[in-house]
């Protein structure tokens, strides 16, 4: 078949267009020749000349116009020059599929077959394909096409044609490698290219392990001969990443373990100075490590992830470093929870890690990503660091909000995410947060759907952040909308146990709110609904309890109440051992107990719950100093009483020394109120009959406040006592003096809270004098005193009477021992006056 006179004039008007164009590209090029039948060799040359001109100067459209000419030009010579032309058509294919146009490279690659064909006829003999080397030439062009034709239907979606290409283009090597071992690298790079292949069928993984053992087999034979090595490596070390791949398909982790340090140490070495290698190397590190960690083997797996990130930072592909930084930030979760090391470098690093993935991670990985933040989330809660489990719960919102933007399919695990995170901000004080992402809870799962748990549990979850900030009459109508939501689906579904559940813990936030709001009755009711909903032997039903136990109280039926309390225990204790949250809950149900216990005068017992109450706080607090320091001290505060209650005062007196330590180790402590803690305790050691110990704890109050006169003049009042005590009254004379003069500019303002500590102080230096044998100095102390303790009662007889009263029975001993009577008579009438 010869080109038509249309056809050349078409080849010529083709190349001119090229040619004009190279030069505007500013790429010179020499004219051509005028086509006349047949084509002239030239004339195919100056189209091969301006394609390379074209490739060299980046213009791929002009490219592969130029292409098409010379496969155009050859096809009317394709009986005469089957190879030639063939290679034409590989090339154009080849240039079609980099530009992303696989559809039409498969056209000229089938059409390349079909030419090549009997190039590849069975009855060709090994021996003519030793002897004819255009016989081998033609086998081996067949081969290629059938490869590249494996890789184009792959990329349509052709997987079980793209196989089957692949296949027989393996075929097709081997016939040439019999021939030649030249050909055996081909061999190897189809046999790893099938076995990719086949790894993305279902079932393949026996086959592709085939595939590549016959690669690593070839190229660990070529790997030995010195030559060879260092281009072989690349592609023996994607062999045995291969392998891995398939072994870990067919679940035996040991030997793709195995293969996959082979993988990597043969990658190293190919991947020093090659972009494409520094891929394969990184996700052969990934599977590895990957595997490592399934097997164990942590601290080498940590160590393949940071390789992995060191190689992905030599190049520039930022797909490649955020792929890398995924693998190390899942390795150091992985370590961490193994080993459990939570220290603040460590976390910060997965932080940081993990926002810089969330902020650049590409669709296929948001799912993963998010499971893994939530599972951050839950051991850093655990650990306990639960600001740091917050920021977690925070970072995997912005991969399930992606994920419901492409699938509404996502909405739940999303509303679980959100109400996760809204737990922990209220866990950290954050409670403005915590109502804010609250709301946008309740948004994304009403659009969900308004009659679902997912929004009931939703407006449980609004509830909660709006009584967190003070807003407890919209807080108890959104459990009340909530508890009616849940009713409406239990009675629907009586037999689903966790719509019961749900309406359950509905009624027990219910009554909360009530309370809350100071309707006790209510509440009870409420609560008592829960307890009947609740299976006996639930933390739930315990948490019910405790509500009735709550409302009873507040409506003064403490017997009762502490009944109630005594079955939430119960419940808690078999439970034990309990989460961190269910022991605070406990430690509640305790101080409540307390109180009850208190009101009905059962101080033995409530010095018990107490007491109970403040070892799990402290534990607690020792664990998270910052989570627990409230509750830490209000559990001391309250055994420090019932110690003294009880007439326990060494254990009143450690609670004490507990607080302060509690305070002193606190950032954020106010200096008073350390200083009245320090007081508290140094009371407590004067009643225990330790009076070094109360003066060392009454100064160190003292100098804790070193800006407030006024306190420290009350401070020194109680420190002075101690000295006394200890038998130092001339120094409690100095020291009671100072204070007088530190509380002095106070005297003319007769509500100043300290006052009448000015007026304790002037009795008390009394008392010291008489007992240093002074009495004429004491009785003008104690006037003083006996003067400003009569302008406190005439503002509160109430309050100041009974001092009032004290302060004359010393006047009145005084006069006597001066040998006063007749004044001393008159004291006496004065007290009778008061006291009736």
């Amino acid at each position: 078949m010869h080109s038509t006179a249309t056809d050349l004039a078409d080849f010529a008007d083709r190349a001119a267009a090229l040619e004009q164009r190279a030069i505007a590209l500013g790429a010179p090029v020499q004219l051509s020749l005028p086509l006349l039948p047949p084509t002239p060799p030239a004339s195919v040359d100056h189209g091969i000349e301006l394609a390379l001109t074209f490739q060299r100067v980046g213009a791929r459209d002009e490219y592969l116009q130029a292409r098409e000419l010379v496969a155009d030009l050859l096809r009317p010579h394709c009986e005469r020059e089957p190879l030639e032309f063939a290679n034409a058509l590989g090339v154009l294919a080849a240039a079609l599929a980099e530009a992303d146009r696989p559809d039409e490279a498969v056209a000229r690659l089938q059409e390349c077959r079909t030419l090549l064909a009997p190039q590849a006829a069975p009855e060709i003999s090994t021996e003519r394909l030793t002897a004819d080397s255009d016989a081998l030439d033609g086998l081996a062009l067949y081969a290629r096409a059938l490869l590249d034709l494996g890789g184009c239907l792959g990329v349509l979606g052709s997987p079980e044609e793209a196989v089957s290409a692949h296949q027989q283009a393996l075929a097709a090597f081997e016939r040439c490698a019999a021939a030649s071992l030249d050909f055996e690298p081909n061999v190897a790079v189809t046999s790893s290219r099938l076995a990719d292949m086949l790894l993305e069928q279902p079932g393949g993984a026996e086959e592709a392990l085939s595939a590549a053992d016959r690669a690593v087999g070839i190229l660990t034979a070529r790997a030995d001969f010195a030559p060879y090595r260092e281009a072989v490596l690349p592609d023996l070390g994607y062999a045995h990443w291969l392998r891995t791949r398939a072994l870990t398909r067919l679940d035996r982790l040991d030997d793709a373990v195995a293969a996959g340090r082979q993988a990597v140490t043969f990658l190293r070495v190919a991947a020093v100075s090659s972009v494409p290698h520094a891929w394969t190397l990184v996700t052969a590190l990934e599977l590895t490590s990957d595997l490592l960690a399934d097997a164990q083997e942590h601290a080498e797996a940590q160590a393949l992830a940071v390789e992995a990130l060191e190689a992905a930072d030599r190049t520039t592909e930022p797909f490649l470093q955020l792929l890398a930084l995924w693998l190390h930030s899942r390795r150091l979760l992985d370590n961490s929870t193994a080993i459990g090391a939570w220290e603040d470098t460590r976390v910060v690093e997965l932080l940081s890690a993990y926002s810089t993935l969330v902020e650049n991670a590409p669709d296929p990985w948001l799912e993963e990503l998010a499971v893994q933040l939530m599972h951050l989330s839950e051991h850093l809660v655990d650990v306990p660091r639960v600001a740091d489990a917050a920021g977690a719960a925070a970072l995997a919102l912005t991969p399930y909000r992606r994920l419901v933007a492409a699938d509404p399919g996502w909405t739940p695990a999303y509303c679980h995410a959100l109400s996760v995170y809204t737990e922990l901000c209220l866990r950290i004080g954050e409670a403005d947060q915590a109502l804010f992402v609250a709301e946008h809870y309740l948004a994304v799962a009403s659009s969900y759907s308004e009659t679902s748990a997912m929004h009931a549990r939703a407006q449980e979850t609004l509830s909660t952040c709006l009584a967190r900030v003070g807003r407890q009459q919209e807080a108890e109508q959104a459990v009340r909308a909530c508890v009616d939501l849940w009713a409406t689906l239990a009675e629907a579904d009586d037999g689903d146990l966790e719509l019961r559940l749900g309406l359950a813990r509905a009624c027990n936030n219910f009554a909360n709110r009530l309370l809350s709001l100071d309707r006790p009755e209510q509440a009870a009711a409420a609560a008592t609904r829960a307890t009947a909903l609740w299976p006996a032997d639930s933390v739930g039903r315990a948490s019910a309890l405790y509500f009735v136990g709550v409302s009873l109280a507040r409506l003064n039926r403490h017997r009762q109440a502490a009944e109630r309390f005594h079955q939430a225990i119960i419940v808690y204790d078999d439970h034990a051992p309990l989460a961190p949250h269910q022991e605070t809950q406990l430690s509640d149900v305790l101080h409540n107990l307390v109180l009850s216990y208190a009101r009905l005068d059962d101080h033995v017992e409530a010095f018990a719950c107490a007491r109970r109450a403040s070892a799990i706080l402290h534990r607690q607090w020792q664990a998270d100093p910052t989570a627990h320091h409230a509750h830490l001290l209000r559990a001391l505060q309250m055994l420090m009483e019932c110690g003294s209650r009880s007439n326990d005062l060494p254990a009143a007196v450690e609670a004490a020394r507990l607080r302060v330590t509690a305070l002193e180790t606190h950032p954020a402590t106010d200096p008073a109120e350390l200083a009245l803690a320090l007081g508290d305790l140094g009371g407590l050691q004067l009643q225990l009959d330790a009076a070094e110990d109360a003066v060392d704890s009454f100064t160190r109050s003292a100098n804790a406040v070193p800006d407030d006169p006024s306190m420290r003049g009350m401070i020194h009042c109680r420190r002075a006592l101690a000295l006394h005590r200890c038998g130092r009254t001339k120094d409690a004379i100095l020291l009671v003096r100072h204070a007088v003069d530190l509380l002095a500019p106070i005297e003319a303002e007769i509500d100043h809270p300290y006052l009448l500590w000015l007026a304790q102080l002037h009795h008390d230096l009394a008392a010291y004098l008489f007992a240093d044998a002074r009495p004429m100095e004491a009785l003008g102390a104690i006037g003083r005193a006996t003067a400003l303790r009569e302008r406190l009662a005439q503002a509160d007889a109430d309050l100041h009477t009974a001092p009032l009263i004290s302060d004359l029975e010393l006047t009145a001993t005084l006069l006597d021992v001066l040998d006063r009577p007749e004044q001393a008579r008159q004291t006496q009438a004065r007290i009778k006056g008061l006291t009736g």
